[in-house]
């Protein structure tokens, strides 16, 4: 089955990307042409452009069979954020109906759930309220991709709800934040007074938990929902903590003088992809940082 991944050099894809082989059936698309040079020159298939406007996809051979929309911005100006992951993932199904591709894996995010608590970690049948406007544009993405299945315009789609990513080479987010500061010898900043409780996934466990749904999804005739997080929670304070260690140094934290981020608990159960699909974590916290930022340069 030929497969279309955008968003081919985020950081999530890219690493999904070391797992495959350059195969004629795969294809990848980029905002870019410099980007999509780079990937021509390792053997790629590539095409690139605004997906917002699905520059691009119309360059694309016949015949794919699914897409994994990877595509997407984190952080920025909450218009921009808006605008970017609603268009993008809207022009991306209307691709999928004009060429008849039947399924689709959606890289979505747990933060569409809004506020958990320490007693409940949200399951996929829960009501999602997104408190941020990353989490609404995830939501609103997999309603778009709910719609196409509604209509008839595909036969299947996967909901990926993922938590906090972390590992080697991300150079954003929370956990590299801290990490940078401790490298660095500096006091890591903590947003808030560092009660937040996140759950995180080590990057090999969400590259092992996409390419299970990429081959499963062929197989179904739905829409499904799966959460994936590294079933570890855990505190900003204390993950700086764990991060101290992990660099050997004494733990010196500080306010950045900053709210804490929404929500303040984020908690998602992952027994109905075990169930499904035999999936699980397989990287413990500690171990996940120590791969991510104990070698040298890292």
């Amino acid at each position: 089955m030929s497969i279309l991944i955008t968003g081919a050099n985020g950081y999530i894809a890219s690493r999904l990307l070391a797992t495959l082989t350059h195969a004629a059936d795969v294809f990848l698309h980029v905002r870019s042409a410099e980007s999509a040079q780079a990937f021509r020159i390792e053997g790629w298939n590539v095409v690139a452009g605004d997906l917002m406007r699905g520059e691009g996809l119309t360059d694309l051979p016949a015949g794919i069979g699914c897409v994994l929309h990877a595509a997407a911005l984190f952080r920025g100006d909450a218009n921009r954020i808006l605008k970017n992951n609603i268009l993008s993932t809207f022009e991306v199904a209307r691709f999928m109906e004009t060429r008849r591709i039947p399924a689709a894996v959606f890289l979505s995010s747990a933060t569409v759930y809004g506020e958990t608590s320490f007693e409940h970690s949200a399951a996929e049948t829960d009501t999602p309220n997104p408190l941020t406007p990353y989490g609404i544009s995830k939501l609103i993405g997999e309603f778009i991709f709910q719609e196409a299945h509604a209509r008839g315009n595909i036969r299947s789609a996967m909901m990926v709800r993922c938590a906090n990513v972390y590992g080697p080479g991300l150079a954003k987010g929370m956990v590299y934040d801290l990490a940078s500061c401790a490298q660095k010898g500096q006091p890591m900043q903590i947003d808030g007074d560092g009660s937040q409780v996140r759950e995180l996934i080590y990057i090999d466990d969400v590259v092992s938990a996409l390419a299970t749904c990429v081959r499963e999804v062929r197989e179904r005739n739905d829409v499904s929902t799966y959460n994936v997080s590294g079933g570890e929670s855990v505190t900003v304070r204390q993950l700086a903590k764990l991060i101290a260690e992990v660099f050997g140094k004494g733990m010196s934290v500080e306010s950045s003088g900053k709210p804490a981020g929404l929500p303040h608990v984020s908690r998602v159960a992952i027994s109905k992809i075990g169930k499904d699909f035999g999936w699980a974590p397989r990287t413990p916290l500690n171990e996940g940082l120590a791969k991510a930022y104990a070698s040298p340069g890292s």
